[in-house]
């Protein structure tokens, strides 16, 4: 296990005043929970590993034989397409002395090849060749074993485009894992869509705080020109929010209910709306419009378009998305 546990940042007392139905009384988490050095390890150790996590998109490595390398957990991989077009996750650690095999992006790879002493490695992962590893070229006086030598490979799963991983192979099924965020969208056929624009970034902020943002309060005061007006976002008269917010095991969904007006967004007629999947009948239904899941992906919908993104800790005040 690793050397922190969950007491030794946040006590009985804190996690007392997190849970506190009195607001007046109820406190947020410690600023050192999103500062501290020793609670991003423990994060590392502790809840990135033991989670399915988002890594980034198929459409990430498009072609057999892209592949990018990346850290995650503080763990180096390698995200990329074999020769079967399936998505592989590997372990960017050659099996022989430890180097990275894979140093930057590439495209149209045939093997990886290890920058050290030239161990070769089919694209999902198996070792295919040790050159002088005994002398000969061929290396067949003293074969290493593939079984015991290839690529170590990450458990992963693609969900709606979305790749996710868990290094440590215990966490349920990625299907049990999303059960409640595919009741939700599952009649959409996201599958279906393909990408049209992607952006990447990194912002200097700890990665929680995107997670945090899953509230409609700030939606009039931060997203102006798409909500323009209180009244769109609550009901003067009563009080309430036109906007369900759900949390439900590892998602987080905001659902317009019946009080939620059309969007101020333009109509967007030359578009097509969100694709139905077929064996599935239509029927009214509101669905959730702003999606996350823990601990690093948000899924956010429109009429028109499916925006995920992903979130990748860099430092406790860093993150790549």
């Amino acid at each position: 296990m690793g050397s922190f546990n969950l007491n030794d940042f946040l006590s009985p007392e804190v996690i007392d005043r997190l849970r506190d139905s009195d607001l007046n009384l109820a406190r947020g988490l410690p600023a050192s929970i999103y500062t501290s050095p020793d609670f991003f390890t423990f994060e590392k150790e502790r809840l990135f590993p033991e989670s399915w996590v988002g890594i980034g998109f198929e459409s990430d490595v498009p072609e057999v034989g892209d592949a990018v390398p990346m850290e995650v957990g503080g763990s180096p991989l390698i995200l990329c397409r074999d020769n079967d077009s399936q998505i592989q996750v590997l372990h960017n650690v050659c099996r022989h002395r430890a180097t990275m095999v894979l140093e930057s992006p590439t495209s149209g790879l045939k093997t990886f090849k290890c920058p050290y002493h030239g161990w070769v490695y089919d694209l999902d992962g198996s070792l295919l060749a040790t050159p002088f590893w005994d002398g000969t070229a061929s290396a067949k006086r003293c074969p290493v074993e593939s079984e015991s030598a290839s690529l170590v490979p990450v458990r992963s799963a693609v969900w709606n485009h979305i790749v996710f991983i868990n290094l440590s192979g215990n966490a349920p099924s990625l299907d049990s894992y999303l059960a409640e965020m595919e009741e939700e969208l599952g009649h959409f056929d996201l599958e279906s869509m393909e990408v049209i624009h992607s952006e990447s970034w990194v912002f200097n902020a700890n990665w929680k705080l995107v997670m945090e943002n899953w509230e409609v309060y700030h939606h009039v005061w931060v997203h102006q020109g798409v909500f323009d007006l209180m009244s769109d976002e609550v009901d003067l008269e009563t009080g309430v929010p036109c906007t369900d917010m759900i949390a439900r095991n590892n998602s987080l969904m905001l659902r317009p209910n019946g009080l939620r007006k059309e969007s101020a967004r333009p109509n967007p007629v030359d578009l097509p709306l969100m694709p139905w999947k077929p064996d599935i009948p239509r029927t009214p239904k509101l669905s959730s419009i702003a999606n996350a899941i823990l601990p690093n992906v948000t899924a956010s919908m429109g009429r028109v378009e499916f925006a995920p993104a992903v979130y990748i800790p860099i430092a406790p005040d860093k993150t790549l998305a």
